[in-house]
C-alpha cells in the first residue's frame, strides 16, 4: 500500500465509524450519553455493532462481557440476543456494575434478554464458571481483563464459540498511539500485546485482526 492507500483506509474507517454513530437509535445514543457522564467514555458505535452482529451470527444464547462501565456494549449484546438467552456482565468496579443494572431497568421493557450483572474481578470470578459455557465473550474496559479473561477463554467457550477482544489496537482514549506506536508502554498496550502475541499461535483457535472500532481480535474456538 502506498501513501494514498493509507490515507483513504484511515478516511474509510472514519466514515464506517460515523456512519455506525448515525445508526444507533435515541435509546443507545442517551445510553452512551449517560455513560460519558458517568465517566465511563463509551467506545467504538461499529465496534459495539459488531458484536451484536457477531452474537446473532453464531446463534448465541449465552455470553459474558468483561468490561468497566461498558453500557453501550451491553445494550447491544442484550439487543442481539432477543430474549433467547443470558449476558452475564463482569465488572471489577462497583460504580460500573451499578450503572449498568441501572441502563438495563431502564431498557428491560423492549429488550427481554435476561441480565446477569457481577461486580467482581474478571480473574476471580471466571475461575468458578463451568466449562462449555459460553457461545461468546467479549473483553473490553480496563488493562487488567485482557490477559486473565484471554487465560480463561478456551475453557469456558463452547467449540466455535467466538472470543471477541476489543480495542484491540489500545487506542481507546489514548495518547499515546497503542499498539501502532512501539514507544507506547502504558498498562493497556503491554496488555494487548501480550494477548494478541499469545493468540497468533494459540492452537485453540483461528484468529484475525480487524480493522473495526479501534480494533477487534477475532478468535473462534477450533
Amino acid at each position: 500500500m502506498n501513501n494514498t492507500d493509507f490515507e483513504n483506509t484511515a478516511k474509510a474507517w472514519q466514515f464506517i465509524e460515523k456512519e455506525s454513530l448515525s445508526g444507533e437509535n435515541d435509546l443507545l445514543k442517551d445510553t452512551r450519553r449517560r455513560g460519558a457522564d458517568a465517566g465511563f467514555r463509551q467506545g467504538s458505535a461499529a465496534q459495539a455493532r459488531f458484536l451484536s452482529v457477531m452474537a446473532q451470527s453464531v446463534n448465541a444464547e449465552s455470553v459474558i462481557l468483561l468490561g468497566t462501565g461498558s453500557l453501550v456494549e451491553t445494550e447491544r449484546l442484550i439487543e442481539a440476543l432477543s430474549g433467547e438467552g443470558i449476558l452475564t456482565v463482569v465488572d471489577s468496579t462497583a460504580k460500573g456494575a451499578d450503572i449498568i443494572r441501572a441502563t438495563f431497568g431502564r431498557v428491560q421493557d423492549h429488550m427481554k434478554t435476561k441480565l446477569r450483572v457481577v461486580n467482581a474481578s474478571v480473574d476471580e470470578y471466571l475461575s468458578k464458571l463451568n466449562a462449555d459455557d459460553y457461545d461468546v465473550m467479549v473483553i473490553t474496559g480496563e488493562a487488567s481483563n485482557y490477559q486473565p479473561a484471554y487465560a480463561s477463554a478456551a475453557r469456558l467457550l463452547r467449540k466455535g464459540g467466538a472470543l471477541i477482544v476489543t480495542d484491540a489496537l489500545a487506542l481507546h482514549h489514548n495518547p499515546d498511539g497503542g499498539l501502532t506506536n512501539p514507544a507506547d508502554r502504558s498498562d493497556k498496550a503491554v496488555a494487548l500485546r501480550g494477548v494478541l502475541d499469545e493468540l497468533k499461535d494459540d492452537e485453540e483457535f483461528t484468529t484475525s485482526l480487524i480493522p473495526v472500532g479501534t480494533g477487534i481480535a477475532l478468535a473462534l474456538r477450533k
